[in-house]
C-alpha cells in the first residue's frame, strides 16, 4: 500500500531535491543520523562517565528503531504506509522498553526522547496519526512506570553512585538532538507553505495576465456597442461593461499584490495632486455608482498640499476603497469621500452606507486573502485592503477603520505631507 496524501501530510517527493520541498528520504535520514548520536552518546557515557549504564540494552533498542529508518532513508521509492506506522510503533516502544531498563522513573532524560518522535509524527502523518503517536507514547510510559510501582515489572534503578554528570551528559545529548530534529521539522513546514506560496502566486499572476488583454477587448467592443444598439437595449451593454470593470478590478488587484510582495518593485516618484488624483478615481467608478443608483459625494479641502509617491498606486488604493464602498452600499445608498490635512499628514477617507462592520472582523481586514464572515455574499479575492493596506505603507504611511453594525464604514489612508523643498 502507498503513501496517499489524505494519511500523511507530505507525500514522497520522486525528485532528488531536499532544499524545495521535504521527503521522506532527507527525513528519515536525519532520523537516522540522530538515533546514531543517541548511541554515540550513550557509549560516550558508558565508557567516560559511568560504566553500570546499561548500555547494551540501550543499543539493542536504537537498532530496533535505527534500522527501519534506514531502509526509507536508502530506498529509491516512496515507503508504504505500513512501514512508516511500524518505525513509530517501534520507536515508542523501543524508548519505553530503554526507560524502563535504564532507571525508570529516574530516567529523567529518556521521556525527552518521546518529544523527538511526536514532533517527527506532526510532520510525516495525519492529525489523527500525531495524536495516535502521542498517546502511544502517553500510554506506553505510564504502563511501564505504573507496572514497576505496583511490582508487576522488576525495577532496574539507577545505583546510588551514579555520576551526575552522566545524567546531565545525557539529558544536554538528548536535548540537543530533539532541538534539531524540531529545528528540522519546522523549516520543512516552513518550506512547504513558502513553496505551495509561490506555485499559487505564479500561477495566478499568469492567469492574470492572460485575462488582462482579453477583458480589455470586452470593455472596448461595449463601449462601441452603446452607440450603435436600439436604446431598449443598453441596460445589456451596461451589464457587459459592469461585469469586465469587475473583473478587471480583480486582474489588477491580484496584478498589484505580486507587485507589491516583490521587495525589489520601483515606484515612478513625484509630487502627487490628491484633488486631481481623487477627481479621476472617482470618475472611474462613477458608472458603476449609477447602476446602483448610489450618490458619490466629495469633500476635498482646497488648500490640500499635495504627497510624494506614485500616482497610479495610490490611485488604486483610492480605487479599490471607492470599489468597494459600491459593492457593500445598498442601491440608493451615498458614499463620501473626504480628504484634508491633519496633523502633518493628508487623510483621505471613504465612508459608505453599507451594513457596518462587527469589531472581531476589524483587526483582519487589511491582511491578505482576508473576508470577513457577514460579506461573503460579495464577490472578491480577499487583495483589495491588502493592496490599500501596502500603498499606504510603501508611501510611509498608514490605514485604519472606523465601523458600527448597522452604521456604515469609513476607511482611511494617512500620507505624510513631504518636507518644503522636496519632490
Amino acid at each position: 500500500m502507498r503513501l496517499a496524501p489524505k494519511r500523511l501530510l507530505v507525500p514522497f517527493a520522486r525528485k532528488r531535491s531536499w532544499a524545495l520541498e521535504p521527503n521522506y528520504r532527507a527525513i528519515y535520514l536525519i532520523k537516522s543520523i540522530g538515533l546514531i548520536g543517541a548511541l554515540v552518546v550513550g557509549w560516550l557515557v558508558y565508557f567516560f562517565l559511568a560504566p553500570e549504564t546499561r548500555v547494551w540494552s540501550m543499543t539493542a533498542f536504537v537498532l530496533t528503531s535505527l534500522v527501519p529508518s534506514l531502509a526509507i532513508a536508502l530506498s529509491e521509492r516512496p515507503p508504504p504506509v505500513g512501514l512508516v506506522w511500524l518505525t513509530f510503533i517501534l520507536d515508542v516502544l523501543g524508548v519505553t522498553a530503554a526507560i524502563h531498563f535504564g532507571g525508570g522513573a529516574q530516567n529523567v532524560s529518556g521521556p525527552m526522547v518521546y518529544m523527538i518522535y511526536t514532533g517527527l509524527a506532526g510532520l510525516l502523518l495525519s492529525e489523527r496519526g500525531a495524536i495516535a503517536v502521542a498517546a502511544l507514547c502517553g500510554i506506553s510510559y505510564g504502563v511501564v512506570i505504573g507496572s514497576e510501582f505496583l511490582g508487576w515489572l522488576p525495577r532496574y534503578p539507577l545505583p546510588a553512585d551514579y555520576s551526575p554528570l552522566a545524567r546531565i551528559a545525557m539529558v544536554n545529548g538528548f536535548a540537543v538532538l530533539g532541538a534539531w530534529v524540531g529545528a528540522y521539522t519546522t523549516q520543512q513546514m516552513r518550506l512547504i507553505y513558502q513553496r505551495a506560496e509561490e506555485l499559487r502566486a505564479d500561477a495566478v499572476s499568469a492567469l492574470s495576465h492572460d485575462l488582462k488583454n482579453p477583458l480589455n477587448v470586452v470593455s472596448g467592443c461595449a463601449e462601441l456597442l452603446r452607440d450603435v444598439v436600439p436604446p431598449d437595449q443598453r441596460n445589456y451593454v451596461d451589464l457587459i461593461e459592469r461585469a469586465a470593470q469587475d473583473a478587471t478590478d480583480v486582474v489588477r488587484n491580484v496584478l498589484d499584490a505580486a507587485i507589491l510582495d516583490d521587495n525589489g518593485f520601483s515606484m515612478t516618484h513625484g509630487l502627487v495632486d490628491v484633488r486631481d488624483m481623487l477627481a479621476r478615481t472617482a470618475g472611474l467608478y462613477e458608472f458603476a455608482a449609477q447602476l446602483k443608483s448610489i450618490e458619490v459625494r466629495q469633500s476635498v479641502q482646497a488648500t490640500l498640499p499635495p504627497v510624494h509617491g506614485d500616482a497610479q498606486l495610490l490611485s488604486r488604493a483610492v480605487g479599490n476603497l471607492v470599489s468597494n464602498a459600491i459593492k457593500y452600499t445598498r442601491e440608493r445608498g451615498t458614499i463620501e469621500i473626504d480628504a484634508r490635512e491633519e496633523a502633518g499628514h493628508v487623510v483621505i477617507a471613504v465612508r459608505d452606507s453599507g451594513p457596518g462592520i462587527p469589531h472581531e472582523d476589524q483587526k483582519q481586514l487589511f491582511q491578505k486573502f482576508s473576508r470577513t464572515g457577514d460579506r461573503r455574499r460579495v464577490e472578491g479575492t480577499g487583495l483589495g485592503l491588502y493592496i490599500v493596506r501596502r500603498v499606504a505603507e510603501v508611501h510611509g504611511g498608514k490605514t485604519d477603520v472606523e465601523s458600527a453594525v448597522g452604521a456604515g464604514s469609513t476607511f482611511r489612508i494617512e500620507l505624510p505631507i513631504p518636507r518644503s523643498g522636496a519632490e
